[in-house]
């Protein structure tokens, strides 16, 4: 048995069973950009309902007012990006100080000295978004697979569950053209 009955029971009532295939598919592919979405989405809402209260209270004209919400849209979703960046970095540098202190008391026996803590926070924070690119296609695409084999019955086997997930993984590299970074793709040599 792949998932006890509670969490499977679980997800059977969170998503009625007619959503579960379609919330599969989507975030089995398209787990990475969904995410995304959704951490853009509330900076960008917030920042569209401020511009739209705001234009009227300034005695703005409707064009205005529009394209004051877009421009706090804007800066809203920005606000978003920029916070759940910083967060990746600084969980990834405690990760890494703890990481780091816990492998040199394994490795040496003793405490780790500061240097080594400063090193692994470090390689933490530069490593942390690398990793989220990939944990982050894992987990969405994990739960797509939840998703089709709870809607096909099957919620229990760990092939079907698995089998979606790693198509998933593969469809979403492929879509991000096997980049590790989603913001940044390599550019094209010339010839």
């Amino acid at each position: 048995m792949f998932l006890p009955p509670e969490i499977a029971s679980l997800l059977d009532q969170v998503l009625p069973s007619s959503w579960t295939l379609p919330a599969g598919i989507l975030l089995a592919a398209f787990g990475e950009r969904v995410y995304r979405l959704l951490v853009l989405a509330p900076g960008l809402l917030l920042g569209m309902w401020i511009g739209a209260q705001a234009g009227p209270l300034l005695g703005l004209t409707p064009i205005l007012s529009a394209a004051l919400a877009a421009v706090l849209a804007f800066l809203g979703a920005l606000a978003c990006q920029r916070a759940e960046n910083l967060a990746v970095r600084a969980m990834g540098a405690l990760a890494g100080v703890l990481a780091g202190a816990w492998g040199w008391q394994m490795v040496t026996q003793a405490l780790a000295p500061w240097w080594a803590a400063v090193v692994a926070g470090i390689l933490g924070l530069l490593i942390a978004p690398y990793l989220q690119v990939w944990l982050m296609r894992g987990l969405t695409a994990f739960a797509g697979g939840l998703c089709i084999a709870s809607f096909a019955g099957r919620a229990h086997d760990p092939l079907v569950v698995g089998a979606v997930t790693v198509l998933g993984i593969g469809f979403q590299s492929w879509m991000a053209g096997g980049s590790s970074t989603p913001a940044k793709k390599a550019p094209k040599k010339k010839k």
